[in-house]
């Protein structure tokens, strides 16, 4: 992914979420800076970004907070004793649904996490997304660390952490 991908990773949340899921162009850029290694994009012949995923390293037990900046600090490269992986965002645009486009962003982005040396994968999954996860082996985190109910309030009702080990 690249900035000049915005306007098209835009559109695909835009497409893909309710309106109270929406995150800012800021954040977005904010990803790019502190991990491009980890921000892919997928196209297609009918949609220039057909489906995006978004993600880092990271070295905290909670998830970051919904639309909200990321410093260095927070995410290590690999190597560093982070060996976390968080799917921030992963979306495709409904034109482009049933033509694997999220298993092919993962497995992608699965692969350049594994390089890194990132061991483990976490990511918040939307109500109605939570069996997608599910089938491609995500299983809640247990324990929930403190705070998880408030974090995840932002997520909606149904809204689950989930873990997986990147094998």
């Amino acid at each position: 992914m690249k900035q000049d991908d915005l306007p098209g990773v835009l559109a695909v949340q835009q497409a893909a979420y309710a309106q109270h899921l929406l995150e800012r162009k800021e954040t977005f850029l904010n990803r790019l800076q502190v991990a491009p290694a980890h921000c892919w994009i997928a196209t297609s012949a009918e949609l220039p970004v057909a489906g995006y995923l978004v993600s880092h390293p990271w070295n905290a037990p909670l998830p970051p907070a919904l639309d909200c900046a990321l410093t260095m600090d927070c995410v290590l490269p690999g190597g560093t004793g982070t060996t976390l992986w968080y799917l921030h965002d992963c979306a495709v645009h409904p034109r482009a649904r049933g033509q694997a486009v999220a298993r092919t962003l993962l497995a992608h982005a699965q692969a350049r996490a594994r390089a890194a040396g990132l061991t483990e994968s976490r990511l918040v999954a939307l109500a109605d997304a939570v069996p997608f996860w599910q089938k491609l082996g995500f299983v809640q985190v247990m324990p929930a660390p403190a705070g998880l109910a408030e974090k995840l309030r932002d997520y909606g009702a149904g809204a689950c952490y989930l873990q997986k080990r990147l094998t």
